[in-house]
């Protein structure tokens, strides 16, 4: 199979221009062939999602955003629907686990591939992904890349060509955010290396992105979520080992959730009205975020879930336990409710749904010595005035030893008797 140039382009400028991101495009782009470099096998089930695109005699990959949309470069998107098949496969392209044809291709209305510019494209599945492969989400622009991330890892997936020339198979590589170009023009980087608009760029002396993997993901972590944060889109001509540029995601949001609606902070009634898969509270969110101390709809933050604010109830629903409140993302146990008191005549319980209950004994209920409750109140029970009350428990002569006391009396008046 002959496998196209799309992967890396080597970007050459007559003479050296001076200046920041301000400047005009390069006077000449040039698009140059090459043979995931020092990359290892992908077979994870996060990645399933991970596609191998084949058109025609070429192929590219692509990541699964939505159930049925999969988020590609756009010079992967220039030959007609019927031509596509996408296939998802944990290793070789060549033995996928389910295939799906192509019923629209959109690519950016602004593409340019002289310049290599706006290098994105949808491609619609002709039918839903399989259950048991889960979309990615796309970077949102709430999350963008920024200068901060400068140095961040960024994980590249794809089944183009490896440094042995061979292809196909899904394989990753974990580099690092080097420079980006959060511009509308070109940002020189060095003398004959230009980050194209809206582009980030990594070196790739130790592996990376190569042909074949045209599309794939870069992913990044935030928030403990994985994003596609980049688009593989052009490198180097030495054999993909000295730079490669990506596409960045969070630059086209609109773009992408105008075709597919869905996107973060959206309104949605279930999962599949999402692109991202999760419908939380009524809005489209980047996770189930089914923590008791995150939030998917914040204002300001709809779409992403965050912490609440310290101090929010997360109440399990049980009263007697105390009222658990979040702090720092976590729910915190409270102080189980003390419901007793100094009544006697009360019987103190707690109830899980009412909280503390104080139900008063029946009357005549001891309370203490010589003691009883009478409608609710305790009261003198009368102890020591002729012998009443001789039953009330908690009397300092207890019942037993009053009727022994009784009996030894009778016992002895009947032996006087008798003398």
């Amino acid at each position: 199979m002959r496998w196209p140039n799309f992967a890396a382009f080597a970007l050459m400028v007559s003479g050296v221009l001076a200046g920041g991101c301000g400047h005009d495009f390069p006077p000449q782009v040039t698009t140059l062939g090459l043979p995931i470099v020092n990359g290892e096998p992908d077979t994870s089930d996060e990645h399933m999602a991970v596609v191998g695109i084949e058109f025609g005699q070429y192929m590219c990959s692509g990541t699964l955003i939505a159930p049925d949309v999969v988020l590609t470069a756009g010079h992967c998107a220039g030959s007609p629907a019927s031509s596509y098949s996408v296939n998802f496969s944990r290793g070789l392209i060549y033995m996928p686990t389910a295939t799906r044809k192509v019923s629209e291709v959109h690519r950016h209305p602004e593409y340019d591939g002289q310049y290599v510019l706006n290098d994105i494209a949808l491609l619609r599945l002709s039918e839903p992904a399989p259950n048991n492969i889960k979309p990615i989400p796309f970077l949102p622009e709430s999350l963008r890349i920024t200068e901060d991330d400068i140095g961040s890892p960024i994980e590249f997936v794809g089944f183009g060509q490896t440094e042995s020339g061979s292809a196909g198979k899904k394989m990753h590589f974990t580099g690092e955010i080097k420079w980006l170009c959060d511009s509308d023009s070109y940002c020189p980087h060095t003398a004959s290396i230009y980050g194209m608009p809206h582009t980030l760029c990594f070196d790739q002396q130790l592996g990376g992105a190569c042909e074949g993997d045209s599309g794939g993901p870069g992913f990044v972590t935030r928030n403990g979520h994985e994003y596609v944060a980049a688009v593989t889109s052009y490198g180097d001509n030495q054999g993909c080992t000295i730079y490669g540029c990506s596409t960045k995601v969070d630059a086209f949001q609109d773009f992408i959730t105008d075709y597919t609606g869905g996107g973060l902070g959206s309104d949605c009634a279930s999962d599949d009205d999402c692109v991202a898969g999760y419908c939380v509270e009524g809005l489209c969110c980047e996770s189930e975020c089914d923590s008791p101390c995150h939030s998917c709809s914040l204002a300001g933050k709809e779409g992403l879930c965050v912490e609440v604010e310290n101090g929010t109830s997360c109440s399990d629903g049980d009263l007697c336990n105390g009222d658990e409140v979040c702090i720092v993302g976590e729910c915190v146990a409270g102080t189980p409710l003390d419901c007793t008191d100094d009544d006697p005549c009360t019987n103190d319980t707690c109830s899980p749904s009412l909280g503390c209950i104080k139900e008063p004994w029946p009357d005549g209920y001891p309370c203490g010595d010589c003691m009883a409750c009478e409608q609710g109140v305790c009261v003198d029970a009368n102890c020591g005035s002729g012998g009443c009350a001789t039953g009330v428990q908690g009397s300092s002569r207890p019942l037993g030893g009053i009727l022994l006391f009784v009996l030894a009396g009778i016992f002895a008046l009947a032996i006087r008797r008798s003398l």
